[in-house]
């Protein structure tokens, strides 16, 4: 079970960047998604405007109340929280306990990309 749940991300990120990663995710933008053991750190890769798909790696930090922090870091222009960082966190609440993915340790099984079109 993820760290995580949809209300959380919807809480955490802007509502634009939620709707740009929704369609990201959609069209199968997100590649190579992994999870580290605890599932509390997710990477991975998402294609966007540039030619090169953007690294995004986010930390899920516990807070107050079983509310959770994310902490998504992109090479994208925006840096932090944006549509690249929605749209990976989207694909591994599709994939839930992260079964089919990537370890980032040593325990590695892999996620296949959604299929899509391409934007």
């Amino acid at each position: 079970m993820l760290p995580f749940t949809d209300a959380d991300l919807r809480r955490e990120l802007p509502p634009n960047y939620i709707k740009r990663g929704e369609e990201y995710w959609a069209l199968g933008h997100v590649e190579g998604l992994k999870f580290s053991a605890d599932k509390m750190i997710i990477q991975g890769h998402v294609r966007g405007t540039a030619r090169k798909p953007y690294q995004v790696k986010v930390r899920i930090v516990p807070g107050r109340k079983g509310r959770v922090s994310i902490q998504g870091d992109c090479s994208c222009p925006m840096l932090y929280n944006c549509k690249h960082v929605a749209a990976l966190l989207m694909q591994a609440l599709e994939h839930g306990s992260g079964t089919d993915a990537n370890a980032i340790d040593s325990h590695e099984v892999v996620v296949p990309a959604k299929p899509g079109k391409q934007l």
